[in-house]
């Protein structure tokens, strides 16, 4: 729904029977998200309480809000195969910070390499190399699309993008939240709702003086519509049919899984998201994520002929050694992180036999690698946002580099591998 007036018409042809709190309750979820509900054990006690009765019924997978999140039924998503210890990690991302993006890459390690101060608004401090620096994503205005359907497991993989909320809606948060109710107000005005302009004040004022608190459905849409559903931010809505797609293939395993894996590639554009996706990944199924960065080139490989292959600028003879082979031969994994800022190896990191496993980076499907992938997701974004958000975290230093050097580079390598087109899944995250 882009615009207000959308809302409004949609309300009234899905839900004839809401009323008052009902509409406020809409805007109060597109604004504030999922931040007011309980969290941790207690959502997922209180969604499995649900679970077992949900069913499909009338209800669309998602159902989006116009801050950018959605309502995802709890009988739809059932149906598709999503887990409730999914749903609920989903859930309570609603209410935790911004997602994050490690502002640490190859090319940040390349300047670093050769010297350069890598010091911008927001980019790595020049002492700083690729140590856990983190900048928030904070582009969370825009309304996340529908779910595809018809693909592997019931999943497409063709491009899911977010697509713009009009200027009417603006940001999330309080200002947004009265600034709609406003708007409810005047459509009041205008007649355009099924209940009175002098009911909605009434209802308003009093709802003012409560200090604009949660609210719940109504009794009559309770009745009419028994609503079950989870509030999802905008990352959460843009990919849950990843999320579906992951629990489908993870039917039946556990951590402790002697034989299915699922390993993952998170490949993309620079500032496309890769970590803050690779991090929800995390965040939800506690699996291990591998770093490309740590494989960044050793000096006495950086010869003008392996930085000029194309792919070439990662130490995909390591990556091939430590990680791939034992990973096929017996799903374990031993590697040593090379820290670009000291030019040395760190201690060892073990991954243990996992039911999930994810590779994210720049070149993380380059197929000298050796990684049989279960699953490639590709991030795109427009070259203008690209450029927008790689100025606003690296600084005008290193942009140049990157609009000159580093993306054609890249842009090479998803050509020639055609990185995108043999993808899984494709997700814009435009409106992230």
């Amino acid at each position: 729904m882009q615009q207000f007036s959308e809302f409004l018409t949609y309300m009234q042809a899905k839900y004839p029977a809401a009323e008052i709190t009902d509409y406020v309750k809409f805007l109060y979820q597109s604004a504030f998200g999922a931040g007011h509900f309980v969290q941790g054990e207690q959502s997922l006690a209180s969604l499995l309480q649900e679970w077992g009765s949900a069913t499909q019924n009338y209800a669309p997978l998602q159902e989006k809000l116009l801050g950018g999140g959605c309502r995802v039924y709890i009988g739809a998503a059932k149906a598709a195969g999503l887990t409730p210890g999914t749903l609920a990690a989903l859930f309570a991302t609603g209410a935790a910070p911004p997602l994050i993006e490690k502002n640490c890459n190859l090319q940040a390690c390349e300047a670093k390499a050769n010297g350069e101060r890598t010091t911008g608004n927001g980019g790595i401090p020049a002492s700083g190399g690729c140590a856990n620096f983190y900048s928030a994503n904070t582009h969370k205005t825009r309304v996340a699309s529908q779910v595809a359907e018809d693909g592997p497991n019931g999943i497409k993989a063709g491009v899911l993008q977010a697509a713009p909320v009009a200027e009417t809606t603006g940001a999330s948060g309080m200002g947004a939240f009265t600034n709609w109710l406003q708007m409810l107000e005047e459509a009041a005005a205008a007649g355009q709702l099924p209940f009175s302009s002098g009911a909605l004040a009434h209802y308003l004022a009093a709802y003012k003086a409560e200090g604009y608190p949660p609210v719940s459905h109504s009794e009559a849409y309770k009745n009419a519509y028994a609503p079950h559903y989870r509030v999802l931010n905008a990352a959460a809505s843009l990919y849950l049919p990843l999320f579906i797609y992951i629990d489908k293939q993870l039917a039946g395993t556990s951590s402790k899984s002697e034989d299915k894996q699922v390993l993952l590639a998170v490949e993309g554009m620079c500032g496309a998201g890769k970590t803050s996706l690779a991090a929800l990944l995390q965040s939800v199924y506690g699996c291990p994520v591998l770093h490309i960065d740590d494989f960044f080139l050793q000096p006495h490989q950086r010869t003008p002929a392996r930085l000029a292959e194309i792919g070439g600028n990662l130490d995909y003879e390591r990556f091939a050694k430590e990680v791939a082979t034992p990973f096929a031969a017996n799903g374990k994994i031993e590697y040593r992180p090379f820290n670009c800022e000291t030019m040395a190896f760190e201690a060892p990191v073990t991954v243990k036999k996992v039911a999930l496993v994810v590779v994210e980076g720049s070149y993380s499907t380059n197929p000298a690698l050796l990684m049989p992938y279960t699953c490639k997701v590709f991030l795109s974004l427009p070259a203008a946002m690209q450029s927008a958000r790689i100025l606003a975290r690296s600084g005008p230093a290193l942009h140049r580099r990157f609009i000159e050097e580093w993306i054609p580079k890249e842009n090479a390598f998803f050509e020639k591998f055609e990185t995108e087109k043999s993808s899984d899944f494709v997700f814009s995250t435009e409106g992230l």
